[in-house]
């Protein structure tokens, strides 16, 4: 069972609301740093733009393969132990938004 918060809605879904949810700034800041390290080549560099700037927790020697996607709008919630790989393409979203709610929850691999 995952750990999130619950947040209902009315009227139209869920992803309508996303700036109730998150601010627009904090979407268009966190899509250019994902952007940027999505394509950077360097694992300590890629590393410290997500530690820096998405206020994500990263363990020592972790691997982002090229073209990972991190939780646009939550990545201060995603945490990920030391040694791990990221696959190349991967996608980790700590929030999941349905029709009528939506969840926001950490993401936790620790190895």
């Amino acid at each position: 069972m995952r750990k999130t918060d619950r947040y209902r809605v009315q009227d139209a879904n869920s992803l309508w609301h996303i700036y109730k949810t998150v601010p627009f700034w904090k979407v268009v800041k966190n899509f250019m740093i994902i952007q940027l390290a999505r394509y950077t080549p360097f694992l300590k560099l890629k590393n410290w733009m997500y530690r820096s700037f998405l206020r994500m927790e990263v363990g020592q020697h972790t691997a982002f393969a090229l073209m990972v996607m991190v939780d646009i709008m939550f990545p201060e919630k995603i945490h990920i132990g030391k040694n791990t790989v990221i696959g190349y393409n991967s996608t980790i979203l700590a929030h999941e938004y349905l029709i009528k709610e939506y969840r926001i929850g950490g993401c936790y691999h620790w190895r």
